[in-house]
């Protein structure tokens, strides 16, 4: 099949480990991700984690934990944030905002390993942080 990437903007959080839960489990909730042929609804993240096995589910439900230093290397199925040179190159600054980061998240692909994910804080006109932005690409 191949991986998937896959990318979602949430409101801002200041604990990104609680933004990419609550995007979890959204997604989940939603059905928004790669289940199986004849896959009949799961009760829980981790089932649909077992049920997918080495396939992964193609979206952010494949990474489960946030790590504080700027990738490279990001650890297997986990999420990091951009590095400032890294955000320079994929968006022209290192305080992008919404329209920034539409018109350079493929640019971050360049950044990214399979398994992984990275997050960037995107901010408003007024320059406070609004959003948080995760991307990935997992699957196999």
């Amino acid at each position: 099949m191949g991986a998937s990437g896959w990318h979602y903007f949430v409101p801002h959080d200041p604990d990104i480990g609680s933004a990419l839960a609550r995007l979890r489990e959204d997604v989940f909730q939603r059905g928004a991700y790669y289940k199986p042929s004849k896959t009949k609804k799961v009760a829980s993240i981790a089932a649909a984690l077992r049920l997918a096995a080495e396939d992964g589910t193609h979206s952010v439900l494949d990474v489960s934990r946030v790590v504080e230093t700027p990738l490279p290397p990001t650890p297997f199925g986990a999420v990091a944030p951009v590095s400032e040179a890294q955000l320079v190159a994929a968006f022209g600054s290192t305080r992008p905002d919404h329209a920034a980061v539409e018109a350079g998240a493929l640019k971050l692909d360049a950044f990214l390993t399979r398994g992984c994910g990275v997050y960037v804080v995107v901010y408003s006109a007024a320059g406070a942080p609004a959003e948080i932005f995760f991307a990935g690409v997992t699957g196999d």
